[in-house]
């Protein structure tokens, strides 16, 4: 439902060492056009679980439009510096927009971790018809 949202939302999907979701929480909401990252507010949140070990943040562009701004690509830059300080893999940041969610694994894969068992995954799924059901991690 991100899609139709009228104000930017920024949330964290948690990951036990198994990729199964452990934590899925909205943890900020903004304007139109921006929504802050407080960084200390997601560190929280990932520490507070002794079973996160791989994440991934999400954001809509109330616009409609997912291709990520420079901000965009800044925050992931620093989200995945962060997270390797704390031996935490930070798989993905999607962005949504109204038609596509654009995946910063597949698309600017020097800013998100190098698990190589999310990017199989990514490819294998990419090579199949998409069901959201079936998506597996692979991990």
């Amino acid at each position: 439902g991100y899609q139709y949202d009228y104000q930017e939302s920024f949330g964290l999907i948690g990951c036990n060492a198994d990729g199964e979701v452990v934590l899925f929480e909205e943890l900020f909401k903004g304007s139109p056009d921006t929504s802050v990252v407080d960084r200390k507010v997601l560190l929280k949140e990932i520490l507070s679980r002794d079973d996160i070990k791989l994440i991934s943040v999400f954001h809509n562009h109330p616009t409609g439009i997912p291709d990520p701004s420079m901000e965009d690509i800044e925050v992931t830059q620093i989200l995945t510096e962060m997270c390797e300080k704390i031996n935490v893999d930070m798989l993905d940041h999607f962005v949504i927009g109204e038609k596509y969610v654009y995946s910063f694994a597949k698309e600017e894969t020097e800013v998100v971790s190098e698990n190589q068992k999310y990017k199989h995954a990514l490819k294998r799924q990419s090579n199949e018809k998409f069901c959201q059901q079936a998506f597996d991690l692979g991990l």
